[in-house]
């Protein structure tokens, strides 16, 4: 699998009750930097990847993504603002409500060390702003 596999498709394409996959892009905002998951199933969660993405390599020198429940994560609302994901949500669910935005055929999900949400998140808003 290469990153052209990185698409919105059925699990089997000619099955339509196989299970949607969907690629997620990880973004460390706090960090400029980023991991692509190429395929999230709809009854999957973020917590079962970021299990064995975290901790994510040596550009995380005070070790702020250690271990799951040491991140929150966010994605962007169709109105410009920002929705917390559950990492133990299916991510079927996560989607679902069609609030949350998916461009240019992927999920873009923030991660952000607990201890920085809130400046994170009053930067990202003075950025919109």
């Amino acid at each position: 699998m290469d990153a052209q596999d990185a698409v919105i498709a059925l699990e089997d394409p000619v099955d339509v009750k196989s299970e949607l996959r969907v690629p997620v892009l990880l973004l460390y905002p706090t960090h400029a930097q980023s991991d692509l998951i190429k395929a999230v199933g709809e009854g999957e969660t973020l917590a079962e990847h970021l299990s064995y993405i975290l901790p994510p390599g040596p550009w995380d020198e005070k070790d702020e993504f250690r271990a799951v429940n040491g991140v929150e994560c966010f994605m962007e609302t169709a109105v410009g603002g920002l929705a917390k994901i559950g990492k133990k949500i299916k991510f079927g669910k996560v989607l679902s409500g069609g609030k949350l935005v998916v461009s240019d055929g992927l999920c873009r999900v923030f991660v952000v060390p607990k201890g920085r949400v809130d400046d994170w998140i009053a930067e990202f808003k003075r950025r919109k702003a």
